[in-house]
């Protein structure tokens, strides 16, 4: 079934902007009509439910585009960008243990650079986050 760019902005929540942009990075490359205007049929549907997973997810548009054209590359592209997201919220659990309330951190100033006692902090606190996975 052939829908046009609107029935899919409409059906997706993707605007007719979008689409149009997926189209000229050759994200989502729709067949066009008589009239030059672009059709979608139920392939560029699920494409384009992929696209909106893998954006969602935080995937750069350079590597959704390689995904899409090559489903072969399709689990080590979603392996490196998991490995990435992983790496992140590890980051992230070590900067918000750092915050937690702990009076000795806050009361006992350590001698020499500050940055390298906080960047310290927070490396052993990745490390046991690390180590409880």
């Amino acid at each position: 079934m052939e829908r046009s760019v609107k029935e899919i902005a409409e059906l997706s929540g993707v605007s007719i902007r979008t689409l149009q942009y997926y189209d000229e990075e050759k994200i989502l490359i729709p067949k066009r009509n008589a009239l030059n205007h672009r059709v979608y049929e139920d392939d560029d549907i699920k494409k384009l439910w992929k696209i909106c997973i893998l954006k969602k997810a935080g995937m750069p548009l350079k590597q959704i585009r390689i995904f899409i054209e090559d489903e072969k590359k399709a689990l080590e592209i979603i392996g490196r960008h998991k490995q990435k997201l992983y790496h992140q919220v590890i980051i992230n659990i070590g900067r918000l243990m750092l915050l937690e309330s702990d009076e000795e951190k806050w009361e006992s100033i350590p001698e020499g650079d500050f940055t390298q006692a906080i960047d310290k902090m927070v490396k052993k606190t990745i490390k046991g986050v690390e180590n409880e996975n």
